[in-house]
């Protein structure tokens, strides 16, 4: 087993460093164990890395990305307009 870097929940638990195991996919790791609690689930690419490196540079690609959908929502909700209901 090696430690890995898990980003999936990167924007609201932060970067986790666990301890994983590789399955036959390259492209999946399965963790074990993490630091105070036990896990037993699969993640998948993009979410987990080798170096702790690689997993800031995929957190803060999923921010930027985040941050322009939140800019994009802002756009749409400040162009609502609620106008009297017919009836009043």
């Amino acid at each position: 087993m090696t430690t890995i870097y898990v980003t999936k929940w990167a924007l609201t638990e932060g970067i986790k460093e666990v301890r994983g195991c590789r399955t036959d996919v390259p492209t999946m790791t399965r963790v074990v164990s993490g630091k105070g609690a036990c896990y037993d689930y699969h993640v998948h690419k993009p979410h987990w890395h080798v170096t702790y490196n690689e997993a800031v540079a995929q957190a803060c690609k999923m921010q930027t990305k985040k941050i322009a959908s939140l800019r994009k929502q802002l756009a749409r909700l400040k162009t609502l307009t609620f106008e009297d209901s017919p009836d009043g």
